[in-house]
């Protein structure tokens, strides 16, 4: 597995955790709901039980591997709802002070 898959599969599975918990569970995995509520808010530790659990990782990895454009889709609507693209919001901060560089005019 590459570095991409593997990094977008974390992050997604910090962001839309009901998802995977929905692909699990069709898997016959136990995947408790108390825990989507827990990655929600503190998405650091799922990084962290990530990180820890190769057997979650992999399965974590298998699912985004197999349903990528639905997960990429519903994590893109997460971050529109908690913020990350509105006006003024962290993305479009980074974004502006990226493009700020690019404008940046050469001294003939």
């Amino acid at each position: 597995m590459d570095e991409k898959t593997l990094q977008a599969a974390a992050q997604t599975f910090c962001l839309v955790p009901e998802i995977y918990a929905q692909a699990f569970k069709q898997a016959g995995a136990d995947f408790p709901d108390e825990l989507v509520a827990q990655i929600k808010k503190q998405p650091q530790q799922a990084m962290q039980m990530l990180q820890e659990d190769k057997e979650l990782l992999q399965g974590v990895v298998t699912i985004y591997s197999q349903y990528h454009d639905q997960i990429d889709q519903a994590a893109a609507q997460a971050a529109q709802q908690a913020g990350l693209f509105k006006k003024g919001g962290k993305l479009e901060q980074l974004l502006v002070k990226a493009q700020d560089g690019t404008k940046t005019k050469v001294p003939k």
